[in-house]
């Protein structure tokens, strides 16, 4: 079972051509509502890759009104973990595209900030934290056997002690390029300074591929040449497909490649959890791009 802690949202994606100046608007072109919130992606992807996972959220009583609960119990996620504030609102990102590739979020936490309220079972054997509430994090990482942390756009808000906190009792660090060079400057170290606290140090670069390094190998693995419509959530799926291949027993390359494949499908698609994949797709796109499982 992976435990996974983090945000449920409702994701409001618009594309638009280019972002305005400020005081001035911009035409969005296309736009929709979507199931989002980093934790609840992971645990959707993992869920439809036939993994027991189980969400640990804070929602509002949309969550149920929207049809996202019973969304993602059909998918076979455990959403015991879900505390729901009748009162509140789930957290909102709205999420803005433009025609160059790239994207800015405003994200509204509403019941997100009340995740404080949520009990955290004691020693928990596979944890993902997908950033949030710094304070509750460092709890919820106390309390782990194994943590998977995935640094999030969260992370610009947490202090150096918060990120060297949790980092104390990670195993494995997700990253993209922005987030790692937050984390670095942050506080004051460089990769190899990383590396020497947890084991495994997973970076992501867009549509150039990702990194995994450890004490023992270094592997890159490049992204797909597929046509992308949507590129919110591939993160999180890439982390999901490489979570659900660990727990399978399969190397650090093969996680990479697994992960990678993830998030291939996911950006086919408008939203996060539109294209969830099947692992017998995944196996069936890995073979074609990757070759065959060594």
């Amino acid at each position: 079972m992976i435990n996974i802690f983090g945000h449920i949202a409702l994701d409001y994606i618009c594309f638009i051509e280019k972002f305005p100046n400020v005081n001035a608007s911009s035409k969005i072109k296309k736009m929709g509502r979507f199931f989002g919130g980093g934790a609840a992606n992971v645990s959707a992807i993992i869920a439809s890759l036939g993994g027991n996972v189980k969400l640990f959220s804070a929602a509002g009583g949309d969550f149920i009104s929207s049809g996202y609960s019973s969304h993602l119990t059909s998918l076979g996620v455990d959403i015991s973990g879900v505390k729901v504030f009748e009162e509140e609102l789930s957290a909102h990102a709205f999420i803005f595209n433009d025609s160059y590739g790239n994207q800015i979020t405003f994200f509204y936490w509403g019941a997100s900030d009340r995740i404080t309220e949520i009990e955290i079972p004691s020693d928990l054997d596979f944890v993902h934290i997908a950033t949030g509430n710094a304070e509750f994090n460092k709890k919820v990482a106390n309390s782990s056997n194994f943590l998977s942390f995935d640094a999030g756009q969260d992370i610009y808000g947490y202090k150096r002690e918060d990120i060297l906190e949790i980092l104390k009792f990670t195993n494995i660090l997700f990253s993209n390029e922005h987030e790692i060079e937050f984390i670095k400057k942050e506080c004051g170290m460089k990769e190899a300074d990383i590396l020497e606290i947890v084991d495994i140090l997973v970076i992501t670069y867009g549509e150039k591929g990702s990194k995994v390094v450890s004490s023992s190998e270094e592997i890159f693995v490049p992204s797909l040449k597929i046509r992308a419509i949507d590129p919110t959530g591939a993160g999180d799926a890439y982390k999901a497909g490489f979570l659900f291949a660990l727990g399978s027993g399969l190397s650090l390359k093969e996680c990479a490649e697994i992960g990678t494949v993830c998030a291939s499908f996911v950006v086919e698609s408008y939203g996060s959890q539109t294209k969830l994949p099947k692992w017998d797709e995944v196996e069936e796109r890995r073979r074609k791009f990757f070759g065959e499982m060594k």
